[in-house]
């Protein structure tokens, strides 16, 4: 019985730490604007093309035409809508960019990137 819970308690000690990190998860997806009919999955596409750009940054492949591309790919629903007008889909890349640099604006401070 005792083993339960010291193992219970852990769990729960392990969840409290992290929680800092869960509660701005969900503060920065909640800052992201919600642009598509399916506002959720949008505000996700949008992190996670930004946690890839920091991981291209770091190896040196960033590309601004590569993140459209991670964009219709992710969610070619909104990003290569069939039907959709080329200027609409050009102003949804770029606004997509734009959530996405001010989502990074929002997580990475600019004193954390001086070397």
């Amino acid at each position: 019985m005792w083993d339960v819970i010291k193992e219970l308690g852990q769990t729960v000690r392990e969840a409290l730490r992290d929680w800092p990190g869960t509660l701005r998860l969900l503060c920065v997806l909640a800052a992201v604007p919600a642009r598509s009919h399916d506002p959720g999955r949008y505000r996700a596409v949008i992190v996670a093309v930004a946690e890839q750009v920091l991981r291209d940054v770091i190896t040196g492949e960033l590309s601004e035409a590569d993140t459209n591309a991670v964009f219709r790919a992710a969610y070619p629903q909104y990003f290569a809508e069939p039907g959709c007008a080329e200027n609409t889909c050009h102003k949804r890349f770029r606004r997509a960019r734009a959530d996405m640099r001010a989502l990074l604006q929002a997580v990475v401070r600019r004193d954390e990137l001086q070397p």
